[in-house]
């Protein structure tokens, strides 16, 4: 469970300091800088989760627009909870690679988002679902009332 790394923090060898050169001898109420990210990052979690069911309800998203929804939002949350962290990382031009990641992802599913509208406005209708059921299961095999044994002459 997440939760127990955070009540044994910090951590202290047999009768010295902190092992952390970034501790705190009160622990992790009164520490400066510390953040419960798990936490925030649940909270993040749930209300993206209400934001797609709302948005999804209200627009009738479709062709995959709830999941690019969820992905952008997430990264958006994913880059707050991010810039609160203070363990080390690798940084490149002043943010972390994370931060560089969730951009990236953030920009790929607000373009799926836009091309989707554009392209396949609304939902699916139960037309075009059925045949996307019947395309991806390949070929129809035959009954078993259709004779198969029918030798081929040349």
């Amino acid at each position: 469970m997440r939760w127990r790394r955070v009540s044994r923090w910090p951590r202290r060898s047999a009768g010295s300091a902190t092992t952390s050169t970034r501790s705190c001898t009160a622990g992790p109420p009164t520490c400066r800088g510390y953040h419960p990210t798990f936490l925030y990052e649940l909270i993040w979690d749930l209300g993206v989760a209400a934001l797609v069911v709302w948005a999804d309800r209200r627009f009738r998203l479709g062709h995959g627009r709830a999941f690019a929804l969820y992905v952008a939002a997430y990264t958006v949350g994913r880059g707050w909870i991010e810039a609160l962290r203070i363990d080390p990382a690798h940084h490149f031009f002043g943010l972390r690679l994370n931060d560089w990641i969730s951009l990236l992802v953030l920009t790929g599913a607000v373009v799926f988002l836009v091309l989707s509208a554009r392209r396949h406005p609304g939902r699916e209708t139960p037309e075009e679902l059925e045949a996307l059921r019947r395309d991806r299961s390949g070929p129809t095999r035959p009954g078993p009332d259709v004779d198969t044994t029918t030798e081929i002459t040349a």
